[in-house]
């Protein structure tokens, strides 16, 4: 009898001989594998990562909100910030920010990126999140989505609750005229600034209305330019006007009896050192020289002053005699001027909350905002589970059918055809 050697025609005959268990080996392997690479091996492995930028610069790098309080790109990732995105929306109810932070889950990094000159080319974010944290990456992208917007939203809110009328409303608190020209002047100085600033920050771009934020602010410098404050304030200060001489004249009798007892300190301060350089230069003789620059140089120091002293002494005089004068025409004008004020502030907040609403944004740098890194892709996850469970199915069938590889498979006789019955003649 001759002998059967195992060939490798035998081997893959075998192994795929059994159509069915191969089938099944195969489809059972490559559930079980992609359940094993999917809730075993990738989720601890695999994360979601975002790569994106602001274009405003306080946000990029640590920088400020548009109330002066600092922004520090490391809090997107704290536990406060991302409690309060979890606590502000249920559908992250099921995600465990507190592991998150205990297992160091979440990283924030802020890159650079150089050309071949060593040159800063970009700098943009890195935020990486562990991708066992949720439930889906639906879910992820939402989440990831509410970190990379807090600060713009929360500068939106700090915008609405910023206090842009504080020098108007002390306009009305205080007594003298100087004081409420003072706030004007320091109103205008701020909404001028904070015109500035947005311009710095989001370059003189156009509003809904048409006109630029250089064209805002020159509405309000050109007034100020054609009525202004320092006329005011001259008029004032020759004039000597008070707002309620009833209220004010005791503040200023007190004012003016400070500075005469501080020219009376002086004056006899004067003539202390001139009785010591008058004795000096009696007992001295002839052999004798003595330095009286110092001496000199202090009593010129109070001379000056004093008269500085006394010119303070005559304006609060001059209030204290002329403040029930003050005309309605300076009154009606500095009012008009605080109008004017209040209603270029109330503009301005409008301004910078569209400006704020609708320029300031974050975008990413690739296409997605999120994508996934670490672990197994889906395509090679199931093109490796295909290939094991089809490995394992021949296995299986060479196992079961060992005894084939020595000898042949048994003949299966054909069916005969049902033989024609002659033809009756």
């Amino acid at each position: 009898m001759e002998e059967n050697n195992v060939t490798l025609s035998k081997l893959i005959k075998v192994a795929f001989h059994r159509k069915m268990t191969l089938v099944c080996v195969t489809i059972a392997t490559m559930v079980i594998g992609l359940m094993g690479i999917k809730f075993v091996y990738n989720n601890p492995r695999e994360k979601y990562v975002s790569e994106y930028k602001y274009n405003v610069n306080s946000f990029n790098g640590n920088g400020h909100y548009i109330d002066g309080t600092k922004f520090y790109f490391n809090d997107l990732t704290s536990y406060s910030v991302l409690k309060e995105i979890r606590d502000g929306n249920r559908n992250f109810s099921n995600i465990d920010v507190e592991a998150m932070i205990e297992d160091d889950g979440i990283n924030i990094q802020y890159a650079t990126e150089y050309n071949k000159l060593d040159e800063v080319q970009d700098r943009y974010y890195v935020l990486s999140v562990n991708q066992i944290y949720f439930k889906n990456k639906a879910q992820a992208k939402e989440f990831i989505t509410a970190i990379i917007d807090y600060p713009i939203e929360k500068n939106k809110k700090l915008q609405q609750t910023i206090n842009y009328t504080m020098n108007l409303d002390r306009f009305d608190q205080v007594e003298f005229y100087s004081n409420q020209i003072t706030y004007l002047s320091n109103q205008l100085d701020l909404i001028t600034g904070k015109y500035d600033s947005l311009i710095a920050s989001y370059g003189d771009i156009t509003l809904r209305d048409g006109l630029t934020l250089t064209q805002h602010k020159n509405d309000l410098t050109m007034y100020f330019t054609n009525n202004r404050l320092g006329v005011l304030s001259y008029e004032l200060q020759q004039n000597g006007y008070v707002k309620d001489y009833d209220r004010q004249i005791n503040t200023l009798n007190i004012e003016k009896k400070q500075l005469e007892e501080q020219i009376e300190r002086n004056e006899k301060m004067i003539e202390d050192l001139n009785d010591i350089v008058e004795n000096l230069i009696k007992t001295s003789n002839t052999a004798q020289s003595f330095d009286l620059g110092s001496y000199n140089s202090k009593i010129v120091e109070l001379v000056t002053q004093n008269s500085s002293l006394q010119k303070q002494v005559d304006d609060i005089q001059k209030q204290i005699d002329n403040g029930q004068t003050a005309p309605t025409a300076f009154v009606n004008t500095l009012n008009k001027y605080k109008k004017e004020l209040e209603d270029q502030t109330t503009k301005y907040r409008a301004v910078e909350k569209e400006v704020v609403e609708d320029n300031t944004k974050a975008f990413t740098i690739n296409t997605n905002i999120i994508k996934a890194e670490g672990g197994i892709s889906t395509v090679i996850a199931l093109a490796g589970t295909f290939v094991g469970g089809l490995v394992i199915s021949c296995i299986v069938n060479l196992i079961i059918d060992n005894k084939y590889l020595y000898e042949d498979f048994p003949k299966v006789e054909k069916k005969s055809k049902k033989k024609e019955e002659p033809v009756a003649e």
